[in-house]
């Protein structure tokens, strides 16, 4: 089983990316900028999509507004992989007690939509990529296409496939501009089938919408998801990351813009220590146009790719 739920994160379809790389668009270089320690107190108060947690029974994420009560015979598996380069988190793994008999297992999964090797808007749109992919690996049938299903209120894909003893269920929807996915196994269909309905149980954001404003289920609204929002239009000063760790690595970050045009939070989703403090440290200088709903200035999330290039 450890098998399948790691071939599935790998399958690596996602979207393309921004690409920020030092020397273009005019930008003050990090040499000529004063030294800047990332601010500790405004970067902890924002959660990041890894930052879930099983407490009392009940899976919560604070970042994507959801929260799965399990079933009394589930547990928590070993930790999933840190997330990839291209924006895949294994967000929780779960399991059925050693008796069980239909050998159940779940592990919880985000894609973020900024970043990947091909685009991808929206579940209805990956769930026939995922579908594909399946059906090309030898001895896996697919016994459910990609269906348009109501869960817990909210819209979601599934895709049912099986194959070598296993039966298999992907569901997924979208939720700030990620795909979020409960992928289940087991070796019984109508076993798979309960775990499936288990998910009506699930608390989910008043609008688990990809690109749109959402509610948290603390009540509090998630900023704006707007793609490619940092680009040379948008961007009034900006300082890039003193180099540090490999060059040519190209690292993803999602950054939280506040209503004055200020970096109010940065989630380097992958690097280094250094690299990560070091553009941290850089992007909190940096000053973009207020973003605005409505005529109104809101918060808004977007996504951009860091090249660290030895310069000239």
């Amino acid at each position: 089983m450890t098998r399948n739920w790691l071939y599935v994160g790998l399958l690596g379809a996602g979207v393309g990316t921004l690409a920020w790389n030092q020397g273009t668009l005019g930008q003050t270089p990090g040499k000529d900028a004063p030294a800047v320690k990332p601010d500790a107190t405004k970067q902890s108060d924002i959660p990041n999509p890894q930052d879930g947690s099983l407490q009392d029974r009940v899976y919560r994420n604070k970042y994507f507004g959801l929260a799965y009560p399990l079933q009394s015979h589930w547990g928590e598996d070993t930790e999933g992989p840190k997330p990839s380069f291209e924006g895949y988190y294994v967000l929780s793994r779960l399991k059925a007690e050693p008796s069980d008999d239909a050998h159940l297992s779940m592990f919880l999964a985000a894609r973020d939509m900024f970043f990947g090797a091909r685009p991808i808007s929206n579940a209805k749109e990956y769930a026939v990529v995922f579908r594909d992919a399946q059906a090309a690996i030898s001895g896996m049938t697919i016994d459910r296409e990609p269906s348009e299903i109501t869960l817990a209120g909210h819209t979601f894909m599934r895709v049912d496939y099986s194959g070598v003893g296993l039966y298999r269920a992907w569901l997924a929807t979208d939720i700030r501009c990620h795909l979020v996915s409960f992928n289940i196994t087991s070796t019984d269909p109508k076993a798979l089938d309960e775990a499936a309905r288990s998910l009506e149980r699930l608390s989910l954001p008043e609008e688990a919408s990809a690109n749109t404003m959402g509610t948290s289920a603390d009540g509090s609204s998630a900023p704006v998801c707007v793609k490619d929002y940092a680009t040379e239009a948008n961007v009034l000063h900006r300082v890039d990351p003193e180099p540090a760790g490999n060059n040519f690595q190209k690292i993803p970050v999602r950054i939280i813009i506040a209503t004055d045009g200020s970096v109010r939070h940065v989630n380097v989703i992958r690097a280094f220590p250094k690299q990560k403090l070091s553009i941290e440290a850089a992007l909190q200088q940096w000053k973009l146009k207020p973003y605005e709903v409505n005529g109104r200035p809101a918060e808004v999330e977007t996504g951009l790719m860091f090249e660290f290039k030895p310069r000239v």
